[in-house]
């Protein structure tokens, strides 16, 4: 990645910016999330699985 040159903001500009990567980041996790889920919602219905007895599993309970 390349190098952004920040020597010529204002703090201000700076805290902007700041606040807006931030959100960026944000917004990436969100979606990130949603992708996962909904990739691994398909593999269990792929599998016929049900999401809830993955859910129960991930929690320590067991289902049969």
């Amino acid at each position: 990645m390349a190098a952004i040159d920040l020597s010529d903001y204002t703090l201000g500009e700076l805290k902007g910016l700041l606040f807006d990567v931030e959100q960026a980041i944000k917004a990436r996790r969100r979606q990130e999330l949603q992708g996962a889920q909904a990739r691994i919602a398909e593999i269990a219905r792929d599998a016929g699985i049900p999401i809830d007895a993955l859910l129960d599993r991930a929690k320590g309970r067991r289902t049969s």
